[in-house]
């Protein structure tokens, strides 16, 4: 797999986000790949980020605009995941965990549906445990045919 292209200079790519945002976004990102970049890339983000500079690249700023459209913030996008990971996916088969992003063979990368998931921080914000709101959602996945 060739390595994602990495732009020097992501603010360009960071649109309508705050430059706070965009950082926030890029940390919580980089715990929770939407693509694999590669080695460089990886580094470049690194250094990047310890020069107060957002992620470079295209595909992870997708990934934060289709989560903040869905009502995500980075912390609570983080949260989902956290939650995620503590569920076996072999428990619901509508887990993301059981259906890797194909592109990327060598790294577990977990997609990730907006749609799925735009219920979780309502249903957070009204009181539901990370883990149970996740649950819930897997539930309702699952009966899907």
């Amino acid at each position: 797999m060739s390595e994602i292209q990495y732009h020097q200079s992501g603010a360009e790519l960071w649109h309508g986000f705050s430059p706070d945002q965009a950082l926030a976004w890029t940390r919580v990102l980089r715990m929770h790949w939407p693509s694999w970049p590669g080695a460089t890339a990886m580094w470049l983000l690194s250094t990047a980020l310890q020069e107060g500079r957002p992620a470079g690249l295209a595909d992870w700023v997708e990934r934060a605009r289709q989560a903040a459209f869905a009502g995500f913030t980075p912390e609570q996008y983080d949260r989902l995941h956290r939650a995620l990971d503590g569920i076996p996916a072999i428990e619901h088969p509508s887990h993301p965990d059981n259906d890797p992003d194909p592109r990327w063979p060598v790294h577990s990368i977990r997609l990730f549906e907006a749609a799925a998931w735009a219920d979780w921080p309502w249903l957070v914000e009204t009181g539901w445990s990370d883990e149970e709101a996740a649950r819930l959602l897997l539930l309702s996945g699952d009966l899907l045919p």
